[in-house]
């Protein structure tokens, strides 16, 4: 499982080992989409498979309250600065449809009753909680987006299989380059 709390470069380290497991074959396995769309109550036990990659931004807690991991499953967490998340989910929010938003909090299992300058004001997406919250997992390797790039091989060791990051990318929102 790739999990996140969203805006911290999942997607992209999902599709970067989804290229390198299965060449020529994208897909996004969101765990988010097969619970709400039904597939999940006959899929695989209710349990994630593990010849299945996914990306969740759900926490530890959701996970396992609803048995979607065990202690085998692996899990790789990828954090980014918050200041930086939260300027991604602004500018994100404040430049596309108006339901991104309320998506985005649903795919993170929170609430959908914030407005986009609630971002500015409080931790909405449970940052901190969801940092903390992953602690309490065994089978994890955490990465800090901003060293993502020099962790290819411990990625590769932790999956017992060798993966590929395309080349730097840097973040197109970055609160450090940027003020609200």
């Amino acid at each position: 499982i790739i999990a996140s709390y969203g805006r911290s470069g999942s997607t992209m380290l999902f599709n970067n080992i989804a290229k390198s497991l299965l060449p020529g074959k994208i897909f996004n396995k969101n765990l988010s989409f097969f619970i709400k769309s039904g597939i999940w109550s006959s899929f695989d036990k209710h349990k994630c498979s593990s010849k299945i990659l996914y990306k969740t931004h759900f926490n530890y807690t959701f996970l396992k309250k609803n048995y979607l991991i065990d202690d085998h499953t692996k899990i790789i967490y990828i954090i980014s600065k918050p200041t930086d998340t939260i300027y991604s989910t602004y500018t994100k929010a404040s430049t596309s449809d108006n339901d991104w938003f309320n998506r985005h909090l649903a795919n993170a299992n929170i609430p959908q009753n914030h407005s986009i300058n609630d971002l500015l004001n409080r931790d909405i997406l449970n940052i901190e909680k969801r940092i903390f919250d992953f602690n309490n997992y065994k089978n994890i390797l955490t990465i800090k987006y901003e060293d993502l790039w020099e962790s290819e091989n411990k990625i590769s060791n932790f999956l017992n299989r060798r993966i590929f990051l395309e080349k730097y990318i840097k973040r197109d929102a970055s609160l450090s380059d940027n003020k609200i």
